[in-house]
């Protein structure tokens, strides 16, 4: 089972006391994957797919709480043993009307629709989003989150709620869908832990310790590893001018220069700290002793070159 439907599954375990609840949850579903339907022996109704036979049970408790609609439940079964390759949710009668305007799936201008409010409305009408058009990829391959919604109101509707819970998110239009989405790991563990996936929220932060672990071991050795190849250039540097300026320099160097000179060349890959110790002498005064033989090779290329 993937991250996402597991994700779903334990959503739909959690509890709902409250009727208004029910109600957020149902209009968001509505609103973001609601369809319009006309059948025979039905008249006119909404239709509600998913790939998750429990997810359309929970949205059928809540019509029957808030509406008490007519109802029919019906599963597409494919694959092996008798799997649900999709399930089919029909709202119908006289009261599933009042579904339709409260979704705005009709309009009356003198009619109020159903608007989250309140956080714990943003939670709910959130959730059922989710449950109806959302997914969330394994955070062990990528961090993504997404409402696919069926319309730019819904989308709206959803990107206000999710700002009343300070939760930014951002909003593209994909072939016939509206879809926010989020990719930033902390703000989707925090999304997941708004709408009550606390198990996902917790699998989901482990992972993310562990891959930022892993980055932040990966940068560690990136960079020791470049600052060991500059050291090393530096003095590869530093053996070549030496060299040159022992072989070309027509004067005596002081006995200090000369025994850092000749220490560097018998040592080319030495640090800095490995050459003070050699030296008995303090990383500082090595460090000067180098580069002024440095500036003594440089003097001698621009003298040679004049």
């Amino acid at each position: 089972m993937s991250f996402a439907a597991t994700t779903k599954d334990a959503l739909i375990q959690r509890r709902i006391k409250e009727t208004d609840s029910y109600r957020m949850l149902l209009c968001a579903a509505v609103t973001s994957a609601g369809m319009l339907t006309l059948r025979r022996g039905i008249g006119m109704g909404i239709k509600l797919i998913s790939e998750s036979l429990p997810t359309l049970k929970l949205f059928s408790k809540a019509a029957s709480l808030c509406y008490e609609t007519e109802q029919q439940l019906s599963v597409h079964e494919g694959g092996k043993l008798g799997a649900v390759k999709s399930a089919e949710l029909v709202l119908y009668g006289k009261n599933a009307e009042r579904i339709l305007y409260d979704t705005q799936l009709l309009t009356d201008d003198g009619r109020a629709y159903v608007v989250p409010k309140s956080e714990q409305d943003c939670i709910m009408y959130l959730r059922g989003a989710f449950l109806a058009c959302g997914t969330c990829s394994d955070p062990k391959k990528s961090f993504h989150l997404e409402l696919a919604c069926r319309n730019k109101t819904a989308a709206e509707m959803c990107r206000e709620a999710a700002l009343i819970l300070g939760i930014g998110m951002k909003l593209t239009h994909r072939k016939d869908s509206f879809v926010l989405y989020l990719k930033d790991a902390e703000t989707i563990s925090f999304f997941l832990s708004v709408i009550g996936a606390d198990a996902a929220v917790l699998e989901f932060e482990n992972v993310r310790i562990i891959r930022e672990s892993r980055n932040y071991a990966n940068r560690t050795r990136n960079c020791d590893v470049a600052n060991i190849d500059r050291a090393y250039t530096a003095a590869m540097h530093q053996v070549a001018e030496i060299d040159y300026l022992l072989k070309n320099y027509g004067g005596e160097l002081p006995d200090t220069l000369f025994e850092a000179a000749q220490m560097r060349l018998s040592h080319p890959e030495a640090t800095l700290s490995e050459l003070s110790a050699l030296m008995d002498l303090g990383k500082s005064g090595v460090n000067h002793r180098l580069q002024r033989l440095m500036k003594l090779a440089k003097e001698l290329h621009e003298y040679e070159t004049e």
